[in-house]
């Protein structure tokens, strides 16, 4: 990092909250510190060379643990919130715009408050506030105050909840694009979920019980994830789509002591999910793992670490688009890096690089501005001594690897963050230490290149074979920034697809493209700088194109007997670039009769289904494909499948007593479920001589006149809905001449 510029400033007691931003829009980064035995707060206003003016303190309530600043009566400048843990109140600071806050106005919560959120509850454009109470009356409960445009809000409305709630987490559970809230309640082991109504109330809660103390909860794509401490593992609720949830799943793949964070990222690039947790454990058994689980049933497990980490973030270490795990081993003394196989998707095993002594933070940035990232350590030292006690900069290899730490001593570290704080396109370093903030400089030479991050959408994926597919490649620094200053060109493997895109004023480049053929295609996107102020960078997507897949379902036997094997075959039509693999169902209706597998000859690609517990009666059976990787999802139109039962048809012949009479026929047809109906033949060796309609009762009498000779008569019955053609026996007779 080169030289380190060290600036301490004292301010009041216990800082318990840091934030960063810039207060009187002088364009310089400002500190500010919520301190919990002080019972103020402290405004450092930057200089903008790394160096900050004296403190300014603002009276709150009294201890305050969480600090939040915004805009909150919209009026341009920021404020600042706090929430007080002993006054169990907030306290709202308006901003003057220059640097400076008016007193303190303070808003009554409940007892306790533990954890705090910000969400629009009503959509009037101002901000509201959903703050829990550990302590709160009865079991627990949390207060929203809803914001009135100009700083101030309306009394505290007060919901009930389960035991003890500590945190909570907002977003929109049931697609009605309100929001939604939900706490976990580590005293009753459940979380509430509370539908907004849009217009700032909310509708009574659902509780679902969870593993033992959650302390963590998350919200990913409508679905919830809690961390129970107790537990000692990581739970999923399914959203139904509604805002209701299945009941918890443990994500097995996820396994920790006494997990007290759970983030949600997407290690592998394919827009699931992929969740990962760390927990310190307990002595003597301190944990030495991080645990993750892949979305879309892709898997996951442990990866070996340091002992008891402490803190994970995710980056790209070695510049291949994929976010990476790193993590803080407090009682080993090292860093775990877990860096993302690209053509798997899992965590590869880690590699352990020495810290200082006792790493409890971690930050990430380029500070010797080659274009790898690096990373500082915050080091809390020996408790007893102090020694070691500062923090650690590991210069990366810019494959994932990093260099022997250098050490720069100081006070106990507990927190750490990195940022341009003198805006001269170096990463500096701040660390927070007792009842010192400390700004480190980065005064390298080579330090003049801020590291950037690529992202890479695509319009349509998966896209079918032939569409024109746009791939935006969006640039910025680790900040969110766009950079403007550059090209990006697109590469599948190391054929480029592209020539080189100037990125606009937003950081994007675009590029549209309809020749990839059927199959998954890893395309990177690869940013090089024009300006000494960037460093290149790369990421990537997995592009689908799928082929279009035609089904047909076809029966053996059509219509089947009651309890016989019927066996339905789906054909795919001949396509070259669809590769069929995997399963198709086969459905009588909206109802699974079963899976089978796609099986393929030198001619054909089919997938067979044999069952015999089809009721009687018609049904529409279909087959439905859910695609893979070169092939669209296809569903077969319905085949009508009859079933009937089997008939037994019984015949009584009754001869003529004189020469004036006909032949009388006696047909009863029977079965096993209700009563036969249709049509009767008498067939006189194969010629019909007579028909009609069975009756009510399943039977008929027919009549019908014979020639002299031999008869070879049967009854044949035509079947219905219900029962199968059957026959009876034959009978030979014969009839002689009539008397004259």
């Amino acid at each position: 990092m080169g030289n380190v510029y060290d600036v301490s400033t004292t301010f009041s007691q216990n800082p318990a909250a840091l934030a960063i931003t810039d207060v009187n829009g002088d364009g310089k980064l400002d500190v500010l510190f919520a301190n919990s035995t002080g019972n103020d707060v402290s405004v450092l206003l930057g200089n903008g060379d790394g160096t900050f003016k004296p403190a300014a303190n603002y009276a709150v309530g009294t201890t305050p643990q969480a600090l939040a600043f915004g805009d909150f009566d919209s009026d341009g400048k920021v404020d600042i919130f706090t929430a007080n843990a002993s006054t169990q109140d907030l306290s709202f600071l308006k901003g003057n715009g220059d640097g400076s806050f008016q007193a303190a106005r303070d808003y009554v919560a409940g007892r306790g408050p533990s954890a705090v959120a910000a969400a629009d509850l009503n959509l009037d454009g101002n901000t509201d506030l959903v703050v829990t109470n550990a302590l709160g009356l009865g079991n627990g409960d949390f207060s929203v105050f809803l914001g009135r445009g100009d700083g101030s809000f309306a009394p505290a409305v007060h919901y009930a909840t389960q035991m003890t709630p500590v945190a909570v987490a907002t977003g929109n559970l049931n697609a009605d694009n309100v929001p939604d809230v939900v706490v976990a309640n580590s005293g009753s082991n459940s979380i509430s979920v509370f539908l907004g109504n849009g217009d700032g109330t909310l509708q009574s809660p659902v509780n679902y019980t969870v593993g033992a103390a959650p302390r963590s909860v998350a919200i990913r794509g409508g679905n919830i994830y809690v961390a129970c401490y107790d537990a000692n593992n990581v739970e999923l609720l399914l959203n139904n789509g509604d805002g209701t949830f299945q009941p918890p799943s443990v994500i097995s793949a996820l396994f920790t002591t006494n997990p007290t964070s759970v983030i949600a990222t997407d290690f592998n690039l394919d827009g699931a999910t992929d969740v990962a947790v760390v927990g310190f454990g307990l002595p003597p058994l301190f944990n030495t793992q991080l645990s993750y689980d892949l979305g879309n049933n892709v898997g996951g497990g442990a990866a070996a670490v340091g002992k008891g980490p402490v803190a994970m973030i995710a980056s790209d270490l070695n510049g291949d688009g994929m976010p990476d795990a790193v993590v803080a081993d407090e009682l080993s003394n090292d860093i775990s890096v877990l860096l993302v196989d690209p053509a798997t998707g899992f965590l590869s095993p880690a590699s352990f690089f020495s810290a200082g002594v006792a790493p409890v933070g971690v930050a990430a940035g380029d500070f010797d501005g080659d274009g790898k990232i690096d990373l500082a350590v915050a080091d809390q030292g020996n408790t007893s001594t102090g020694a070691g006690a500062g923090f650690s900069l590991l210069l990366g290899n810019g494959a994932g690897s990093f260099q022997a730490p250098a050490s720069v001593p100081s006070a106990t570290a507990s927190a750490i963050v990195s940022g341009d704080f003198n805006t001269d396109g170096a990463t500096d370093v701040a660390v927070m230490q007792p009842f010192v903030a400390r700004v480190f400089l980065n005064n390298s030479p080579t330090g003049t290149r801020q590291a950037t991050q690529v992202a890479v959408q695509s319009s349509k994926n998966p896209s079918a074979l032939g569409d024109s597919v746009t791939l935006n490649a969006t640039v910025t620094t680790l900040v969110g920034a766009g950079v403007s200053q550059g090209t990006v060109a697109f590469f599948e493997g190391g054929t480029q697809l592209s020539g080189s895109i100037a990125t606009d004023g937003s950081g994007q480049a675009g590029f549209s493209l309809s020749s990839l053929t059927a199959g998954l295609h890893q395309i990177s996107a690869q940013y090089q700088s024009n300006s000494a102020l960037f460093a290149d960078s790369a990421g990537s997507i997995s592009q689908d194109v799928q082929a279009a897949a035609t089904l047909a379902v076809s029966s053996d036997t059509n219509p089947s007997m009651l309890a016989a094997p019927v066996t339905f075959t789906a054909s795919f039509a001949p396509n070259f670039f669809c590769l069929p693999s995997g399963q198709v169902g086969f459905y009588d209706g909206a109802t699974l009769l079963g899976n089978s597998a796609v099986q393929q000859t030198p001619s054909t690609v089919f997938s067979a289904l044999t069952t015999s517990g089809l009721a009687v009666g018609s049904h529409d059976i279909t087959a439905q494909y859910a695609g893979n990787d070169f092939c669209t999802a296809a569903v077969s139109a319905a085949l009508v499948q009859q079933v009937v039962n089997p008939g037994n048809v019984s015949l009584v012949i009754v001869q003529p007593t004189s020469a004036l009479e006909k032949t009388q026929f006696a047909v009863t047809v029977s079965g096993a479920q209700g009563t036969p109906s249709g049509v009767v033949t008498i067939d006189d060796g194969g010629s019909a001589i007579a028909s009609g309609n069975l009756d009510n009762t399943g039977s008929l009498t027919l009549s019908a006149g014979l020639g002299v000779g031999r008869h070879l008569i049967s009854a044949q019955y035509a079947g219905d809905n219900s029962y199968a053609a059957a026959s009876s026996s034959s009978y030979t007779i014969y009839q002689s001449p009539k008397p004259h």
